[in-house]
């Protein structure tokens, strides 16, 4: 380690760079406000609306809502391309009064709408479905993904591809469970299916948020059931504390399917785009249709909810092979919507009502704490689910994902456990070109950016649907030339400056019409999975640093002279590029700590990442007298070794230096269930998506603490940092958990960084995955592989010394100038992971001789940047 440099920080760049966590072309971006805009918010609430019933293979019903952009919006003659969101949190909820009023009737979507709103305002149609076995539909939820589901997926698309309002293209997105779901139904390889958009996905279910390490994470598995049971029960009351007295405030359950209802559908279907004023509740036609009209869209409502259309629609019970011919359209007039008289709506409003109560009734959702308590290795089968934890785990489809021809937008956060498996999903999986990878300072679900370098958080100002559009708009070869911001205002920001200059002119000398899509000339012969990328991803890093790597987010001037219209220009044109190797970055990921910012690479691991990681070891205290403070012993064969043992202090602290110690030293740590860190964890945020990740006391936890020297200069950090650890325990099982920490001398304070957690029973490594193992993609190659089978778990005998190497969870990170890389060491976090072990423990780390305990940092070598 090198020695504390007299250089200061530029505190003025730091507060600059810090602002927040905006697109990497900030001058051109718009920026995620507090609130949506009005135009878009506009889009949701005056949108095209109806429900219905879709049934599947099997007789089971599954409740759809089927949304498109306000009438007159976009030209619909020729169809829409639609986003397919499946979810098992409720596709929409009835919103009490005067929330009901503000959304004209439409339901509300507490986790969803944000992102429903800009793709309407987009021109995209939306459908939503509940899962089988949740919300308004029917069926059992036995456990997540699983087959029945993932079939169900396949009808649902090819229903939709088949509608006279989609163009036969179908995008798929998705968030947390439903990002999932997504790839999934990737995996069914589809020919409607575009591109998919799976974020905070889940690919490795037991590693990455069912057992991590080898430990069942408790707190999210016990807090995850209470919410599905709740949702699956129509019962918001029982959600946990304080959602459950607040969530029924605003809302008072699933959405029923009411069919035969439209809301904000317009008398006539014309080819014409001239808009005209649409009747949220229910469509009035100019003249009364004929009795033969009428009693064909009756057929029609009928039909429908048997889960298939007649005349032009696609039977939804037929071949799930691939796409039907596609019906003719009607280019100048269709027959309007009966609107329902209000005896007939309330018929049909209690019929709905009765149908989600029988849904409810039947409804036998599947308890995870309960199936999964017993689970501790990744062989053993959930008796009440009748499955392994990898056959509902998406790295098992990863060939067929890879095989699908559909390019990928994984999206990620490095404060939540999805980065990792998003890093896997683009190594393996994302074969389309392209793919791409975001990993942005997020928590779960990205609402809120993290600042590790004050400890703080805001709400996040990327606004990462804005992202989904531009990537479906180039996947779909769509361009509503001119619509978007006509209707909906300027939702494409400063975009307007640069489409209003006339020295600003697109290939081929064709006007720009907006940075939010690509011109109609373009459009029109972009192919339908194009292996291009999205343009606003050809930003150069540039964009976002000066020349010395400091942010500019403020300056409409950036890097090399160019101005923000030059850039934005460059964006236009697809023409900005990476400054290295001339061609698009497919990743983009967000440094943490000291000098926030965004970064580009072409592949992962990064290009400038250093050849060989930075190793640390774990050593004595600088200031430890071991003549007066620490006892020197002999170590017996009975304990595992032989020669000479420094035991340390029970409650010393440790330093980590660049060579193993020559002497062997150990640790001692009565480890005590109640020692954890406090405050909102990565794993407590996952439920309450709203609320800040925050650690407090990290000095009080009764962690073993190991602090480096104070550093010289900036040092960089991304990926995976690895743990090589020797611990003995005084039972035949040890849980090590390790926290990467940035300490400050100064002020003597640290900041949580990463975490991670090993079980030592699982230690043994095998050189590479087993031929036809699932788990393969989920391995990168360099990384020790566990397979936490029962064949493979290796107990401990009490005293004798084990080697247990794991990794942290992966983050990009730069610690300043005259701060301390530090490692803090516990033997338990009763807060999040069930020990399995009653009464008293004590937890030995040593390092030294031939035991080099050590950590192996992921460092950026600045002259390969």
């Amino acid at each position: 380690m090198s020695v504390k440099s007299d250089i200061p920080l530029d505190q003025q760049a730091l507060k600059l760079a810090d602002s927040d966590d905006r697109h990497w072309a900030a001058n051109e971006t718009p920026a995620r406000g507090k609130r949506l805009p009005k135009g878009i918010q506009k889009a949701y609430n005056h949108s095209q609306y109806e429900s219905k019933y879709l049934t599947m293979r099997d007789g089971i019903r599954i409740a759809i809502d089927v949304m498109r952009p306000p009438w007159g919006t976009f030209d619909e003659t020729k169809g829409l391309p639609c986003i397919l969101l499946q979810t098992r949190y409720q596709r929409g909820s009835v919103a009490r009064w005067p929330i009901s009023k503000l959304l004209n009737g439409r339901p509300v979507d507490l986790l969803g709408q944000e992102a429903k709103s800009w793709f309407l305002a987009a021109g995209y149609a939306v459908c939503c479905i509940d899962v089988r076995g949740t919300g308004a539909s029917f069926g059992r939820w036995r456990a997540p993904w699983t087959p029945e589901e993932r079939a169900d997926s396949r009808e649902v698309v090819d229903w939709i591809s088949h509608q006279p309002w989609c163009n036969g293209q179908v995008c798929l997105y998705g968030v947390s469970y439903d990002g999932t779901i997504a790839l999934f139904t990737t995996a069914e390889q589809h020919p409607a299916v575009k591109a998919a958009a799976p974020q905070y996905a889940f690919w490795d279910l037991y590693g990455d948020i069912a057992l991590p390490g080898g430990i069942a994470l408790h707190s999210f598995v016990g807090t995850w059931t209470q919410h599905c049971l709740a949702m699956d029960t129509n019962d918001l009351s029982k959600l946990p504390f304080p959602n459950g007295i607040v969530v029924p405030m605003l809302i008072s359950g699933a959405m029923p399917v009411v069919e035969g209802q439209k809301m904000g559908h317009h008398k006539h279907s014309s080819s014409s785009s001239s808009s005209s004023s649409s009747d949220d509740k229910g469509s009035t036609p100019a003249a009364k249709p004929s009795a033969n009209e009428a009693n064909s869209t009756a057929q029609a409502v009928q039909a429908t909810s048997k889960g298939r259309t007649v005349g032009n629609g696609a039977h939804s019970n037929g071949s799930t092979g691939g796409l039907a011919k596609k019906p003719q359209r009607q280019q100048q007039h269709q027959v309007a919507p009966v609107k329902l008289s209000k005896k007939d709506l309330h018929a049909a409003q209690a019929a709905g009502h009765e149908a989600l109560r029988t849904a409810v009734a039947g409804h036998d959702s599947w308890a995870a704490s309960e199936d999964l308590g017993e689970v501790r290795c990744i062989d053993e089968i959930a008796p009440r689910a009748c499955l392994k934890i990898t056959d509902i785990s998406a790295c098992s489809a990863a060939a067929a994902i890879a095989a699908s021809g559909v390019p990928l937008l994984l999206t990620a956060g490095w404060l939540d456990s999805t980065a990792g498996p998003a890093i896997c999903m683009f190594t393996h999986a994302a074969k389309t070109p392209g793919s791409r990878l975001m990993l942005g300072p997020w928590g779960h679900g990205g609402n809120m950016y993290v600042r590790l370098s004050d400890s703080g958080a805001t709400r996040s100002a990327f606004s990462q649907p804005l992202e989904c559009i531009r990537f479906f708009d180039k996947a779909c070869g769509y361009s509503p030339v001119g619509r978007r911001e006509k209707h909906f205002g300027a939702i494409a920001g400063g975009f307007a400056a640069a489409r209003a200059s006339g020295n600003h002119k697109r290939a081929g000398n064709q006007p720009a019409d907006s940075l939010f899509s690509p011109s109609a000339n373009s459009a029109s012969t972009a192919p339908n999975n194009t292996s291009g990328s999205a343009s606003t991803w050809t930003a150069s890093a540039q964009a976002v640093s000066g020349q010395d790597g400091s942010a500019t987010s403020g300056s409409s001037v950036v890097a090399n002279g160019s101005s923000s219209m030059q850039i934005a220009q460059r964006i236009i044109n697809g023409e900005a590029k990476s400054e290295k190797q001339g061609e698009e970055a497919p990743v983009r990921y967000f440094v943490m700590g000291c000098r926030p910012r965004w970064k580009a690479t072409h592949s992962w691991p990064p290009h400038d990442l250093a050849h060989q990681p930075l190793k640390l070891f774990f050593d004595r205290p600088n200031d430890l007298d071991i003549a007066g403070n620490a006892t020197t012993t002999s170590w017996s064969a009975a304990d595992g070794g032989a020669g000479g043992l420094v035991d340390m202090p029970i409650k010393s602290k440790g330093s980590l230096t660049g060579a193993t110690p020559a002497e062997t030293l150990r640790w001692q740590q009565e480890v005590d269930q109640a020692k954890y860190l406090k405050g909102k964890s990565r794993y407590d945020v996952i439920t309450q998506p709203t609320k800040v990740i925050q650690y407090h006391k990290l000095r009080s936890a009764g962690h073993t603490l190991f602090t480096g020297e104070p550093l010289r200069e900036e040092l960089e950090m991304v990926g995976w940092v690895t743990v090589d650890v020797w611990v003995a325990s005084s039972d035949t099982e040890a849980d090590v958990f390790v926290y990467l920490q940035d300490f400050d001398p100064a002020s003597d304070k640290a900041k949580y960084v990463t975490e991670g957690q090993f079980r030592a029973s699982h230690r043994k490594e095998l050189p590479e995955p087993p031929a036809g193992d699932p788990r393969a993609a989920a391995h990168l190659p360099g990384m020790p592989f566990h397979s936490f089978s029962s064949k493979d778990r290796q107990p401990l005998e009490p005293g004798v010394p084990v080697r247990v190497r794991f990794q942290l969870l992966p983050t990009a990170y730069a610690f300043p100038p005259g701060h301390c890389v530090r490692i803090a060491v516990a033997g338990a976090d009763g807060k999040h992971f069930s020990s399995d072990h009653e009464g008293p423990r004590t937890l030995y780390m040593l390092s030294g001789g031939d035991m080099p305990s050590q950590v192996s940092l992921p460092i950026v070598d600045p002259g390969l940047t």
